[in-house]
């Protein structure tokens, strides 16, 4: 890949900028307010893929554009260590964590563009305990066998706004229901905190109307590649399949 930023991709850039951007990341607990001259939410730098960008080397800028060349960040280490979730091409969305020893080393980068998309993922039922059931496992039927041996597939969307999507099995199980399946986590909103995990926000709507929030889980990155994503929810891993490929 070339090494020089020509001036008609810069200003390809800045058009996908005006257009598209990069929504604010979290903070620790809370999501960071964005820091309009520095390109910087709390420790994390929001950038855009220049080219020159390679396994060694991430080329950026810094946005909301502020008027400055493209800057250069050391991604040896991190590439190394797989800390580079998904894979930089010019014009992605980038979030970047940098070194606390060295600001010109990137200590975790993730992809925003490589993030953002639908995701699923297998979930099995579970065997219902009711009163005709046989206290042994072992004496179950073929039939309910391969009733425990079906799965359901559940996803997750992530949008581009930090908004979210979850699909799989909403209904409530009948009494007749041989088995269950697992509920699944109704995340509406997503943010990065300033180590580069993912915030998961699950709401509800209460009683008026409104829509609260009851839980946030916590995930960290595993894997992030262009088919595959691996996360480590509330310290449990979970791995997911792209639905649809989110870049053209």
């Amino acid at each position: 890949m070339k090494s020089t930023f020509s001036p008609h991709l810069l200003g390809s850039l800045l058009a996908a900028i005006s257009l598209a951007g990069m929504a604010a990341c979290g903070g620790s607990n809370e999501p960071v307010a964005q820091e309009e001259r520095s390109g910087r939410q709390g420790n994390i730098i929001s950038a855009l893929t220049c080219e020159g960008t390679n396994d060694t080397t991430l080329v950026f800028l810094v946005i909301p554009y502020n008027g400055t060349d493209p800057d250069t960040m050391d991604v040896l280490q991190a590439t190394k260590n797989h800390r580079v979730y998904g894979m930089p091409r010019v014009g992605d969305n980038l979030a970047i964590l940098p070194s606390s020893a060295d600001s010109t080393v990137a200590e975790r980068v993730v992809v925003i563009d490589d993030l953002c998309g639908r995701w699923t993922y297998q979930a099995y039922p579970t065997l219902r305990r009711r009163a005709d059931m046989p206290a042994n496992e072992a004496a179950i039927g073929d039939s309910l066998r391969r009733l425990l041996d079906t799965p359901l597939e559940y996803s997750i969307d992530f949008k581009n706004d930090h908004t979210m999507l979850a699909f799989g099995a909403f209904r409530r199980p009948s009494e007749d229901d041989l088995v269950e399946y697992p509920k699944v986590r109704r995340y509406t909103e997503w943010q990065l905190n300033d180590s580069l995990q993912l915030l998961l926000t699950v709401s509800a709507t209460d009683t008026t109307g409104q829509r609260v929030t009851v839980a946030v889980d916590t995930a960290r990155f595993v894997r992030l590649a262009n088919d595959s994503l691996v996360l480590n929810i509330n310290n449990t891993e979970r791995s997911f399949a792209r639905k649809a490929s989110a870049k053209e």
